[in-house]
């Protein structure tokens, strides 16, 4: 009985002496020509908002659920930074040449130091932006062969985390299939040639590598803002595909490839990516809310889905619009009520929206075959004031017509959040009587528009 006790008792405090798994980083940083009261740390829905003391110091214990890539947001500037549980970072940047000045040490210092150069070698290879889909395919391809080799010399210099190098070749692979999968597309933008299209060598090579990519790995989905886009809707070239062959985008999603997805927190998270342009206020409302609520397994997205859908019922055909009262870019101010007896086709915009300048073409063509009619063309812009002259200047240079204006409060304005309005370009049409016939018309290079508007004898 004796001897038992005792083995009780060891094992007692062998259990009690166990280290306490550590899930925290101390994370510290100075910040220089800062004027952000608080920065943030975020990945996936983890969202931690730390205080900068001063403008310029920070300090914080972060407890994380597992090690990998998280953004580190300072203002309008993100960083890419990995973290690993029971270590510490220091952080010291210039806010105004923030990748130029961003520095490391404390753990992980060198991983975090990769990934900052990662930021330096892609501007110097690829260029600015979207510039590099201006590139004849060849090219276009040479230059990201460069990119990715470039990288994966970079990577063999340092000792890194296992972990980290196993992610970071991944997310090498899964931004190289991101920007084949979006060059067809984006070349025909950048040149404005819009029969463009790849060889059929390039799309076998682009299959090629899809088919080595797990598309239901949620690792790879938390650590790497390219896979995420691998699996956004918006750029999967099989459901746009899918979706003009059928001529219904919403039906192909909500049918075939949200249901495809076979991880739940992926799947969460590409509906709620896509909840603002499914729950349209028409009449597949009711429909596509009732297979939304079927398909989400996380109980807080439904809360939010559940309220767009009702907010959305009151933007249904035949319910009173929004208003406004916006500034004319040829002097005063215009509102709704001063286009009574009219229907308004309104354009919400912004002079940095590409995907809205890309229509302005259209509209301008629309305008001319409805001039005489019964219709009002408005286009106003949700820059934010900063921007106001730039705005002014657009339309100026530009020669828009239509009734130009400027939003009270760029997203925050009442109309914009009267109609929910997630996204630009948005087109709506309102009837003579102020009433909605369409909260999300089609876009003026939609023929289903000038469909639209003889149906209602315009």
């Amino acid at each position: 009985m004796k001897n038992k006790i005792i083995i009780f008792l060891v094992a007692l405090f062998a259990l009690s002496c166990q280290k306490e798994k550590i899930s925290y980083i101390l994370l510290s940083g100075t910040i220089e020509n800062n004027n952000m009261d608080t920065i943030t740390v975020k990945r996936g829905e983890f969202i931690k908002k730390i205080p900068v003391l001063d403008k310029t110091k920070v300090h914080d214990t972060l407890r994380i659920d597992e090690n990998g890539f998280y953004y580190l947001n300072i203002g309008r500037e993100y960083a890419s930074i990995y973290l690993e549980q029971g270590g510490g970072l220091n952080f010291s940047v210039d806010a105004k040449q923030f990748d130029e000045t961003m520095n490391f040490e404390g753990t992980n210092a060198a991983s975090n130091i990769y990934l900052n150069n990662k930021v330096l070698l892609k501007e110097k290879i690829l260029g600015e932006r979207n510039e590099i889909f201006k590139l004849e395919e060849d090219e276009y391809i040479n230059t990201l062969n460069k990119y990715e080799d470039s990288l994966n010399s970079l990577l063999s210099k340092n000792t890194f985390p296992n972990d980290f190098i196993t992610s970071e070749k991944k997310n090498i692979t899964f931004e190289k299939a991101y920007k084949l999968n979006n060059y067809e597309r984006y070349h025909r933008y950048m040149t404005n040639n819009q029969e463009f299209k790849v060889s059929d060598t390039y799309l076998k090579n682009l299959e090629d590598l899809f088919s080595g990519i797990d598309f239901n790995n949620e690792v790879d989905y938390r650590n790497s803002i390219d896979y995420q886009n691998l699996l956004n809707p918006a750029y999967r070239n099989d459901v746009s595909k899918k979706a003009l062959a059928t001529g219904d985008y919403n039906g192909v999603l909500l049918n075939d490839y949200i249901p495809s997805i076979s991880n739940n927190y992926i799947r969460n998270s590409i509906m709620m990516m896509s909840y603002g342009s499914i729950l349209k206020a028409d009449e597949n409302l009711d429909a596509n809310y009732k297979r939304y609520m079927e398909l989400s397994t996380n109980e807080d997205h439904k809360k939010t889905y559940t309220d767009f859908y009702n907010k959305r019922k009151q933007l249904a055909p035949g319910q009173p619009s929004p208003t406004f009262n916006f500034e004319n870019h040829k002097g005063g101010t215009t509102s709704l009520n001063d286009l009574k007896g009219k229907y308004v086709y309104i354009d919400v915009w912004a002079t940095w929206c590409g995907p809205c300048k890309a229509q302005i073409p259209y509209l301008q063509e629309v305008e001319k075959v409805y001039h005489d009619k019964n219709i009002a063309f408005v286009s106003f812009s949700v820059d934010t004031k900063k921007n106001y002259d730039k705005w002014r200047d657009f339309v100026s240079e530009n020669n828009l017509v239509g009734i130009q204006l400027i939003a009270d409060n760029d997203w925050k304005s009442t109309f914009v959040t009267g109609y929910q309005i997630l996204g630009i370009p948005r087109f709506i049409l309102i009837d003579p009587d102020g009433n909605i016939v369409s909260s999300d018309a089609p876009r003026p290079s939609d023929k289903r528009l000038k469909d639209l508007f003889d149906k209602l004898a315009i």
